[in-house]
């Protein structure tokens, strides 16, 4: 998982579930402490196929509509 936040110190990866230890390896360290604005996307889609993405960080909105097709 990586989250774009420009004052986040970003390590190389970051698992999104945890996984199980090997039997005689020292356990991992505790993931990275947010340092900073997290900043997120929200997707919004509806059954005709509209979807409109918008940006918290710059509260960007815009709407993608279906292309018609000539049959």
């Amino acid at each position: 998982m990586f989250i774009a936040n420009s004052f986040d110190q970003q390590g190389a990866a970051m698992p999104v579930a945890p996984m199980a230890l090997r039997q005689g390896v020292p356990a991992p360290p505790p993931p990275p402490q947010h340092n900073g604005v997290a900043y997120w996307f929200k997707v919004s889609a509806q059954p005709d196929g509209t979807v409109t993405v918008t940006n918290s960080r710059n509260g960007f909105t815009k709407t993608y509509r279906v292309l018609s097709r000539a049959n």
